[in-house]
């Protein structure tokens, strides 16, 4: 369901302070109205954001031409050793393919929909077609040799 917010500001001209006095939600097919706190607004955005970013990731990987997909967490200490090895690795590609960096905590629909058991899991992809698929860690010669071998 999407909402609309409003929000009632007051500015203290003094000293160039801005503080938000209400908020009020609005879903476009009703004429109902809610007054939110901040925290409820600032959940409603940033789970909007997330619905974005995960179906703008979702549309990477079923229609890009080459995508490696990299499926993480926060929490996992192997996906932290990986960091600096996909960043390298980003460089390394760029023009030849888009690397996108997938938190399954954030983006857990799309985990699923790959079937996500393990972090890091790699997933190169072509026009939605899985190539190759290897899950822990690795150097970077092994992520630059499966592209190397899989794309002319």
């Amino acid at each position: 369901m999407t909402y609309y917010l409003s929000f009632r500001v007051s500015a203290d001209k003094s000293s160039n302070f801005y503080s938000i006095n209400n908020c009020y939600a609005t879903n476009f097919f009703s004429s109902d109205i809610v007054e939110l706190t901040m925290n409820h607004s600032k959940h409603i955005i940033m789970e909007e954001k997330k619905e974005v970013r995960e179906e703008r990731n979702k549309e990477k990987l079923a229609n890009a031409d080459w995508v490696m997909a990299e499926f993480y967490a926060s929490w996992c200490p192997h996906c932290k050793r990986m960091q600096p090895i996909v960043e390298e690795f980003k460089k390394s590609v760029k023009g030849i393919l888009e690397v996108v960096q997938i938190d399954i905590d954030q983006e857990s629909a799309l985990a699923d929909l790959y079937t996500i058991e393990t972090v890091p899991t790699f997933i190169l992809i072509r026009k939605g077609e899985q190539l190759w698929r290897q899950s822990g860690e690795m150097p970077l010669e092994k992520l630059e040799k499966t592209v190397k071998d899989l794309k002319p």
